[in-house]
C-alpha cells in the first residue's frame, strides 16, 4: 500500500482503485475484477515475490508453486464455519488455530486481515478475506487497503536446509 503499510489491494485497474495509487480519490467501478487469476496479488507473488524464494526450490501442486488459501480450505481443514451468516462465515478461534485466525498483524502496520483467493460469487467486485478484529471470514471490495497478503507456498523437501 505505502511505507507504513504491509496491506496490498486483491487488485486495481484505472477504473477500480483507492486513492493510494497516486489517484485524487477512490474509483468502486470493481465489475468483474475478483478473479485470483487477475488480480495484482497474483502478479506480484508470481512476478516478484516468488524470486525472493527462488522458483527452484518450489513445487508446482495444482498449476501453482505459490498462491493465495482457498476457502474451501479454510472450511474443510482449518475449522471455518461451511454455512454463510449474513455476509461472513464464522471460524473457530481455538489455540490450536491461533496461527491461521490470529497473532498476523494484530493491527500492525494496519494489517487487520489477509486475502483468500476465493472470489464472492454474488458481486463481482468482492473476494473472501481472514479478518482479524473481528474473527470471520468476510468478503469485501477487492481494493480495500486494510488487507494482507499470507501466501501458501509449495516448498521442495531438498530445499530445506
Amino acid at each position: 500500500y505505502n511505507s507504513t503499510y504491509d496491506t496490498m489491494e486483491f487488485t486495481w485497474t484505472e477504473a477500480c482503485h483507492n486513492s493510494n495509487h497516486g489517484y485524487s480519490s477512490s474509483s468502486y467501478n470493481c465489475d468483474n475484477t475478483n478473479s485470483y487469476a487477475n488480480s495484482k496479488v497474483k502478479e506480484f507473488l508470481e512476478g516478484t515475490y516468488i524470486n525472493t524464494l527462488g522458483a527452484n526450490k518450489l513445487k508446482e501442486v495444482d498449476g501453482y508453486k505459490i498462491r493465495l488459501i482457498k476457502l474451501e480450505e479454510l472450511q474443510q481443514n482449518l475449522g471455518a464455519a461451511t454455512t454463510i451468516r449474513d455476509s461472513w462465515y464464522d471460524i473457530d478461534t481455538s489455540d490450536s488455530l491461533k496461527w491461521v485466525y490470529q497473532n498476523f498483524g494484530e493491527g500492525q502496520n494496519n494489517v487487520h486481515a489477509y486475502w483468500t483467493m476465493t472470489p464472492y460469487d454474488d458481486i463481482s467486485s468482492l473476494a473472501w478475506h481472514v479478518n482479524n478484529s473481528r474473527l470471520v471470514i468476510y468478503r469485501d471490495y477487492i481494493n480495500i487497503s486494510y488487507v494482507g497478503v499470507r501466501p501458501v507456498i509449495n516448498l521442495l523437501k531438498s530445499a530445506i536446509e
